[in-house]
Order: C-alpha cells, then sequence, then structure tokens
C-alpha cells in the first residue's frame, strides 16, 4: 500500500510539474526543487529529467526569490542542495558543480553554516555537511 500510494502521488505531481501551462503559472522554485529527486528515487528518470530542466532556469536566484519566506529570507541556498543531489544522479556535472560552487560560499570564516542575515545556523551548518557528502569531500563535511 505505501509503494502504490508514493506512486499515486508522484502521478499526481507530474500531471502538474510535467504541464506547460501549470508550469508558466506556477513560476517559483519552491514548486519544483524536490521533485527530481524524488521522482530519480521512485526510477522514474524520464520525468524527473523534464522536471529538473524547469528547475534551472531558478538556479542563478537559488531561492532569493521564492514567494517561500523561508527560502527567500534565510536560505536562498536551500534550493541548490537538492538540485545538485538530483544533478549528480542524472548525471550534469555541469550543474552539479554550479550549485556546488554557491552552496560552498555559505559559510563564516570558522566553516559554519550562515544564513541569508550571515547569522550562523546549525541547518546551514548541515546544509554544508550534506553538500560535501555529495561532492565525497569528507574531510571538509566532518568541520
Amino acid at each position: 500500500p505505501l509503494i502504490a500510494a508514493a506512486d499515486k502521488a508522484l502521478d499526481y505531481l507530474a500531471l502538474r510539474l510535467c504541464d506547460t501551462a501549470w508550469a508558466s503559472a506556477h513560476a517559483d522554485i519552491a514548486y519544483y526543487f524536490k521533485a527530481p529527486l524524488a521522482f530519480l528515487l521512485a526510477d522514474r528518470k524520464e520525468e524527473a529529467a523534464a522536471i529538473f530542466a524547469r528547475l534551472t532556469p531558478f538556479l542563478p536566484h537559488g531561492g532569493s526569490q521564492s514567494d517561500n519566506v523561508a527560502y527567500a529570507a534565510a536560505y536562498p541556498h536551500y534550493p541548490l542542495l537538492w538540485a545538485e543531489q538530483a544533478a549528480v544522479r542524472l548525471g550534469d556535472t555541469h550543474t552539479a558543480s554550479l550549485c556546488d560552487d554557491a552552496m560552498r560560499k555559505w559559510h563564516d570564516r570558522s566553516g559554519a553554516g550562515i544564513v541569508k542575515s550571515g547569522d550562523c545556523d546549525l541547518f546551514a551548518s548541515a546544509m554544508l555537511t550534506s553538500n560535501a557528502l555529495a561532492f565525497g569531500r569528507l574531510e571538509e563535511a566532518k568541520h
């Protein structure tokens, strides 16, 4: 029953996220950034790639232009973490590298993760650790 429910949820999302008319009315990274990884984890690579293509135009700004206040105000780099994970799994090394470069800028002098205001933050630090692990940088992840 759990797999069937997950498949039904992905079917619902695919109808919207892969639809050009729906996408044109929903121009916000918040709608797209987690979806490619969800589809990849369900072995639905074609849909993941299509949704990833919708996501990539938003990546230069991360979540800074999102209507979601958490991404716009504190964590504009959070969507990049999800995007890079999908890019790595899709074999898109160029986009993965761009996301990695952007993510690596979100730290203070001690290496702690920071939010948009410049304050250190545990969640932002966890994002940097996850980012380092995605690229096999174990020593960086330990700091």
